[in-house]
This record gives structure tokens, sequence and C-alpha cells, in this order.
């Protein structure tokens, strides 16, 4: 069985590899011929190169029947497997098989959808990008978000505009994805688009998610952003704010830095606060309002 193909495999003579190859592909011969199989037995097969080449396309039109019209976990696992494939199979392969992921895009059943842009998110071919960003446009969030991933994924600047667009989606958690995304593909023609999102936006993460993105773009673009953010009625974004303000060596913020030193608010998974970061911040001016207002706040400390 499965731990003897892995010894033989170990050992790497001609042998073993071709009687492993052979022993493969009898057992998925065997295993897709049922209608809906067990995707924790494909373990092994996924782990072949040679399997890809030569049962590539019956695997994948397996995992495809299973997606279709199975139960809710075996849909799950055949999602799962789907994108592990895609991740792992040699580009001929998948060139030939987009074609059916790409197809798939049109399905009525979201998880269909969604589980084809995380496969098509592993291979970068032309004939793929437009029905992605096409997806951007999808009436179910969860295949919106994935679609900005795969878009990530790819390197896909070329999609940025029509990621920017999102900046008005009525779910929150696509804003915050689509936010993120524009920093990582960071096109300078959107960078816009993150400026007004932080200034606008109700959510505290999207927000935060802005923060974070506008960084990617150099400290001196990011600055009004920050030092408006060190306000922000979110203890998060001012925590991100003055964190990044704090290895900052623009005397215009120093006055934050000062004010900041009062701000005990901080992420619960975190140990450090606002007035933290704004007293390291300070400490590497040295100008007298930086070093009093310091020595203030210390003798405070330790008094408390």
């Amino acid at each position: 069985g499965e731990p003897a193909a892995r010894a033989l495999t170990a050992i790497g003579s001609p042998v073993a590899i071709e009687a492993v190859k052979k022993w493969r592909q009898e057992q998925f011969s065997k295993r897709a011929a049922n209608e809906h199989l067990d995707i924790s037995d494909l373990t092994g097969e996924l782990d072949q190169t040679e399997f890809f080449e030569e049962q590539g396309s019956k695997l994948v039109m397996t995992l495809i029947n299973q997606l279709q019209t199975g139960e809710w976990d075996q849909r799950m696992q055949a999602a799962k497997a789907l994108r592990e494939y895609a991740r792992k199979a040699d580009a001929s392969v998948s060139a030939t098989i987009q074609a059916r992921l790409v197809t798939l895009l049109q399905e009525d059943d979201w998880m269909v959808r969604w589980a084809s842009v995380e496969a098509l998110a592993w291979h970068n071919h032309n004939a793929s990008f437009e029905p992605l960003v096409t997806c951007l446009k999808d009436n179910n969030w969860m295949v919106v978000v994935a679609t900005v991933n795969a878009l990530v994924e790819r390197k896909a600047a070329a999609a940025s505009k029509a990621i920017s667009e999102l900046r008005g989606h009525s779910h929150e958690n696509v804003r915050e994805v689509a936010i993120e995304a524009l920093g990582k593909l960071g096109d300078e023609q959107v960078q816009h688009v993150i400026v007004d999102t932080y200034r606008n936006d109700p959510s505290e993460f999207v927000r935060l998610a802005a923060i974070v993105a506008i960084k990617r773009f150099g400290l001196e673009s990011a600055m009004d952003v920050l030092l408006k953010a060190a306000y922000d009625t979110s203890s998060y974004v001012r925590w991100e704010a003055v964190f990044t303000l704090s290895d900052c060596q623009y005397k215009r913020v120093v006055p934050i830095l000062i004010d900041k030193l009062e701000d005990q608010s901080r992420p619960n998974w975190e140990a450090k606060r606002v007035c933290d970061f704004a007293a390291e911040g300070l400490s590497q001016f040295d100008l007298p309002e930086a070093q009093e207002a310091l020595r203030e706040w210390e003798h405070r400390a330790s008094m408390s």
C-alpha cells in the first residue's frame, strides 16, 4: 500500500520509481470509477509529478464531478484537492485543464465558482485573466474575496482598477481584502483610492487595512494619512499609525507623539500600548520639547 510506495520512492532507483508509478495509476483508475471518491485517498497521487502528466485530466474531472454532486463535506474536500492539484500541477497540464475551470466560473452554484477561482489562482495564463476579473462582480461575497486573493497571487497589477471599484461593496470583508490587495499590487494610479477609503469607510478594520496598504507606497506618501490616523476613533488604527510614526525621523511627527503619550490603548493581542510606541519615537529626537515630554511621562509612569 501507501507505506510501501513511499519507501520505494525514497529508494529512488528506476525500478522502484517505475513500480510506484504503475501502482499509483492502477489505484487511481479504481478510485476514479467511483461516483464519489474519498479525497484523502489521493494524498499519494498529489505528491507525484508523473501522476499529473498522465492522470491530471481524469483527476480534475473526478474532482469537478464530486464538487458538483457530492454532499457538503465531499464538496469541500474536492475543492481543497482541486486547489492543491492546481498548485502542484505542471504548467502544460494546467493549460489544458484551465479552459474547463474557466467554464465553471459561470455555474449557478457559488461553491463551484469559488473552487474554480481558487484553482485558477495558481497559474498565470492570459486566457483566464479576464474571466477572473469578471468574477469581481460575483453576487457571492466569498467568491469575490477569493477572486481578489487569486489576482494578488498572480501579481496581476493590471486588475488594480477593477479591484479598486470594490471600495463601495456592501460587504466589509470584501472592502478590507480589496484595499489590502491594492497595497500589495502597488499600482500608484489607485493610491488615491486607499486614501479615500481611509477617510470615508465606516469600518475600523477596513480603515486599518488602508493604513497598512498605504505604507507600502512609502512613508512620505503615507504621512498625511498616518498623522490623521493617530487620532482615529479606533484603537486598532491608532496603534498601527503610531507604531509606524515611532520609527519616523520627520520632526513634524514630534507634536503628535507627545500627544500620544496619553493614549494607553492597545489591541487585546498586543503587549505594547500606543503611548509606549510614542515614547520610543520621541527618544530618537534630540529636541528639548521631545525630551522634556518624555521625562515627564516616565516620571508619571514611575509614580503610578
